[in-house]
């Protein structure tokens, strides 16, 4: 069944996918792994997430966030940091209350944390994602991948 299908707007996530809610405050367990979220800074409640409990190092997911969410501490020690980078120049929106990053900002993030894979994400093709890479690129030397269908990361 389609998203798109008429009719089906107002029930698609409820009639195929079994949704609850969590408390970000707490440590969600989903098999082995360990969830844990921290608030993020963005236009609505959001809460960026990290995935643990293997032997490998951490995933690091930033959700929607400006630069004021202050990810790193979150996000330390993680090896895979998935950073949305909406924006290629932060605009006129004042630091404290932007609700997205920069590639400059995302690998910033990722020299923080320590990771050793960036993955960018959240980025418009219209924009030339390949400008937002070549920004990161210049910041960042670990594995950079760009967010495309069929990318594959492992950690």
């Amino acid at each position: 069944r389609l998203f798109g299908e008429p009719g089906a707007e107002e029930t698609w996530f409820s009639d195929d996918m079994a949704i609850e809610e969590y408390d970000p405050t707490k440590t969600l367990n989903v098999g082995r792994a360990e969830i844990s979220f921290a608030p993020t800074v963005h236009y609505v409640p959001c809460w960026a997430i990290r995935v643990g409990g293997g032997d490998s190092p951490d995933l690091v997911y930033t959700a929607d966030t400006g630069p004021a969410a202050n990810l790193g501490t979150f996000g330390r020690g993680g090896g895979v940091l998935v950073a949305e980078a909406a924006l290629l120049e932060p605009g006129a929106e004042p630091m404290e209350t932007r609700g997205h990053l920069t590639a400059a900002e995302a690998a910033a993030l990722a020299n923080e944390t320590g990771a050793s894979t960036l993955v960018l994400t959240h980025i418009w093709e219209e924009l030339e994602p390949a400008r937002f890479v070549e920004r990161a690129a210049s910041i960042f030397r670990g594995r950079l991948e760009l967010a495309r269908p069929g990318v594959s990361v492992s950690w």
